[in-house]
């Protein structure tokens, strides 16, 4: 949009130099560029000013982001302009992990060893339920008058019936929370990296091993190799409550379509089609496990 590259030309950052700037495909909440200057390269991350609604937190996303970069996890924030709602951080060279690839045992190896280094990290800003948050978006989209599923209140009642079942093992350490294929890259070298930790703090970090699986499309076997490597170990009962705790990533992705129906400007989404969908395996993965 063009007040965003008006905004970024009259940065006090450039120093007057001159910078190249291109709209990036993709996102779902923020509208990003990339700007060249010279050799370097940065990534320009205008968020809506409907954050308060989703819950996020710039400055929470940039302490957040500086652990993951001391980690060797993420980029470096460059700066932020509050103001504009702008955070610009250092361009990471790669490409984003293509489903193909995301399926190979090498790369399930990355990932696994990836997230155990996180979730044994240093702590994170911000202590997160998935199940409360799922709660407070459905309930925020009613308020807004936003067109529910028929059967909305039998799915939180589910919901309700698939936390106690997971209370069982239940841990809280430092977790992404976002991991959208676009949200994985991998560097010239070989090396897994995670871009965009705007949702990321401390909570379950069976979500982030299952939001893998299912935007990876693993298989059964697939899923047993990435917990194996994880936790080093054949695990059983980690193995199914990461099974389950795939209905929660499904009802989470929904419940975000539908708070986006209520609140969001971004153009060429179908939120609706999103929500629907999610939901859809929610309910699925629910039924199969007899919730």
């Amino acid at each position: 949009m063009k007040q965003y590259v008006v905004a970024l030309k009259t940065l006090p950052i450039w120093k007057g130099r001159k910078i190249k700037i291109s709209p990036l495909k993709g996102g779902m909440t923020n509208h990003n560029y990339l700007v060249k200057m010279g050799k370097k390269i940065y990534v320009a991350r205008f968020a809506p000013d409907t954050l308060k609604y989703l819950e996020l937190s710039r400055p929470k996303e940039i302490y957040n982001y500086r652990i993951a970069f001391s980690l060797g996890l993420g980029a470096r924030i460059t700066a932020y302009y509050p103001r504009q709602r702008l955070l610009i951080i250092e361009y990471l060279p790669g490409k984003i992990l293509t489903p193909k690839k995301a399926k190979t045992l090498l790369r399930i190896k990355k990932i696994a060893h990836l997230l155990r280094s996180l979730h044994r990290g240093p702590k994170l800003k911000g202590n997160l339920s998935s199940f409360d948050r799922i709660r407070r978006y459905i309930s925020f989209a009613e308020r807004r008058r936003i067109r529910l599923p028929k059967d909305i209140n039998l799915h939180l009642e589910t919901l309700t019936k698939i936390e106690e079942r997971l209370e069982a093992g239940r841990k809280t350490t430092p977790c992404h929370l976002d991991l959208m294929l676009e949200n994985i890259l991998e560097t010239p070298s070989g090396k897994l990296k995670l871009l965009d930790w705007e949702y990321s703090g401390n909570a379950d970090p069976r979500y982030d091993l299952a939001m893998f699986s299912i935007k990876a499309s693993l298989d059964l076997k697939k899923d047993e190799f990435l917990v194996k490597v994880y936790l080093g170990k054949n695990e059983p009962r980690f193995y199914e409550a990461m099974q389950i705790m795939k209905a929660v990533v499904y009802f989470a992705e929904g419940a975000y379509g539908l708070i986006q129906l209520a609140i969001s400007k971004k153009k060429g989404i179908d939120y609706k089609k999103y929500a629907d969908e999610n939901i859809g395996e929610f309910k699925r993965i629910s039924l199969f496990y007899d919730f």
